[in-house]
């Protein structure tokens, strides 16, 4: 899987235009198929699967064709609620925070538990 974020200026780069070259070719000779996701934001601000096709073109034939609808969503946090983990169970752990856990007697006690 691969990510590529295009910034309008750098569209018709040199790079980006590499990129999109060995990318067609690789695929072409093994007679694959490239699927990419694109934003309804990208495909109607930047014309991505347009852009993506032609200088795909140039190395090979091929057609693009949508598969498939996507929307994306933001989940902003606004802030951390008090949480109250006393006795709370968890994906089938059970968090307790009555006692404080016990050490297993053949187990080093760390530093800060000095001994009289």
């Amino acid at each position: 899987m691969l990510t590529l974020q295009i910034a309008p200026s750098h569209q018709d780069g040199p790079l980006i235009e590499a990129m999109i070259e060995s990318f067609s070719l690789y695929i072409g000779l093994r007679k694959g198929v490239l699927v990419f996701d694109s934003c309804q934001w990208d495909i109607d601000n930047l014309a991505v699967p347009q852009f993506v096709e032609r200088l795909g073109r140039r190395h090979v034939e091929a057609n693009c064709s949508e598969i498939d609808a996507q929307r994306f969503y933001g989940y902003e946090v606004t802030a951390i609620k008090a949480l109250d983990l006393r006795d709370r169970r968890d994906h089938g752990v059970e968090i307790d925070l009555t006692e404080p856990p016990a050490v297993p007697a053949d187990r080093p006690r760390i530093a800060r538990e000095r001994r009289p």
